[in-house]
Order: C-alpha cells, then structure tokens, then sequence
C-alpha cells in the first residue's frame, strides 16, 4: 500500500507532499498493540489503558487468553489475564505511582505465550520536557464575548518530539484593566494628543493542568467581569521550557472606560472642537 499525503493545491501553489509505502503481512495467530509507545513525565502518577487484539488471519479472534506482565521497571496490571472481546480486543489498565523509570509490559497469547509483544512506557526528565504553542496564544474580542481556549502541547527533547502524557502544566495569569482613552488639546489648538494611561492590575491567578495523551494542556481564560477594555498577560511553563499568551478583550464602540477616565477627560476638554479617541 501506498499512502500519499499532500497539502492543499488550492492554498499551495506548488502543492508539497510526501510518500512512503506500508507493508502487511498476516498469519494464522498474532497480536497487535494499540499505542504500544507511550512518554510519561517523571514523577507522574495516573493509569495508562492497554489494550492488545488478537487476530487469524487479519480477523479478529473472541474469547482468547492473553498474559500480561511488567518485565521492567515498577507498576502495577489491574489483571494478569484477560479473554479477548467479540473485536478481539484485550483491555488491561497499567497503574503508575511516582513514576521514577521506564516501564515494560509483555502481553503474550495463551496457549503457549505466543506471539508475544510489548508495551514501552518511557519516563521522560523534568529537564527534558518542552512545550508548543498549539491555539489561542494571541487573542482579540469585544467585551460580549468570550475568550477561546489557550492550548499547549508538553513534549520531549527528541527530534522529532514526542508528546508527554502526565506533566503538569503551569498556567499563570495577569489581568489588567485598560483605562479609556481619551484626547487632549495640542498647544495651537487643534492637535490632538492621545494618552493611555498606565493599566491597572486587577486580579493574578495560577492554575496547573496535567497534559493528556496528546500531550495537551488547556485553560479557558477569563477576565472575571472587569467592565470595560481588559487584557490578560500569561505564562505557561513545564520543566525548564515556558511560553507566553496575550489576550485582549475591547470595549464596545464609544464606551469612554470608568468614571474616573470620563471625568478627566471633561476636564481636559479644549474650548474648541474636539474628539475622543477609542
């Protein structure tokens, strides 16, 4: 078989693809591992599925016994033997405590133990890990809506990386409120000076996630009611590796900002013809 994969013609021009051929093979008894690869950050606690389907012929076979057993590293099986469902299918659950080292899970078909495969749980360093930006690092709405969520993936120093299941994610969080903007009079009379007052911090949050399969992190950002033009300055962090987010949400059209800005501005307000600046 050959698998083909292509970016769009329409948006490429000319359109990059690469190629790369698969080979399949059957026979009579065998066993194949869903995710038979998984990264885990050092230190981690959490359960890991397993699941092992045993096929003849390339169709799955029911009611088949297969053994399961940790030959490295520390963990424990929820069962030690299983029988294959109607999709030929053996669902285990691997239990980590603290994760300090690889682990490795044979999962063998009975009787005979054989065939034979293996899962790899590979525990990943603090040192090592690294975070992409996935969605939501830059954000611009009204004030009516609502911000999307910012998503990070956690993965290893390999190249290329790999995802990191179980590291915990630090999100920290600044929210500011933007004081209204407004116009002064320039010394002629006619030009217009815009000031930005300095923003005003109202409230600091940090939140910790821990990344799933997919080595993904995600918060859904807030500015917690602060009425008017806000922005929200973050950071999220893991191991030695951080990136930044910056999210704003604009006052509606011709809204002035606080009291205080409103009055400032009357204040100010040249005897001649003037303007207020949003």
């Amino acid at each position: 078989m050959t698998i083909t994969a292509a970016l769009a013609p329409a948006s490429y021009d000319p359109a990059k693809s690469v190629q790369t051929g698969l080979q399949g093979t059957s026979s009579a008894l065998d066993i194949a591992l869903t995710s038979p690869y998984v990264w885990i950050a050092q230190g981690a606690s959490l359960d890991v599925p397993l699941t092992a389907r045993v096929l003849s012929f390339g169709s799955p076979v029911q009611g088949r016994t297969v053994n399961y057993q940790v030959v490295k590293g520390a963990g424990t099986l929820t069962y030690t033997t299983t029988t294959t469902n109607a999709s030929g299918d053996s669902n285990n659950t691997l239990h980590l405590s603290n994760m300090s080292g690889d682990v490795w899970v044979s999962t063998c078909v009975e009787p005979g133990d054989t065939p034979c495969q293996t899962f790899y749980v590979t525990s990943v360093a603090t040192s090592a890990l690294r975070l992409q930006p996935v969605a939501g690092s830059n954000q611009v709405i009204s004030a009516e809506q609502n911000f999307q969520l910012v998503t990070v993936r956690v993965t290893d120093s390999s190249i290329p990386p790999n995802p990191v299941r179980g590291a915990g994610v630090l999100f920290e969080q600044m929210v500011y409120r933007m004081e209204g903007v407004y116009a002064l009079p320039g010394g002629d009379g006619d030009t217009i000076i815009i000031r930005n007052p300095t923003p005003v911090i109202v409230s600091s949050s940090q939140t910790t996630v821990q990344s799933d399969v997919d080595g993904l992190a995600s918060i859904t950002p807030s500015t917690g009611g602060v009425p008017g033009a806000a922005e929200i300055q973050g950071t999220a962090s893991a191991g030695n590796s951080s990136l930044s987010f910056n999210l704003e949400s604009l006052a509606a059209m011709g809204e002035q900002g606080d009291e205080t800005t409103r009055r400032g501005a009357r204040e100010h307000k040249p005897p001649g013809p003037w303007r207020g600046v949003q």
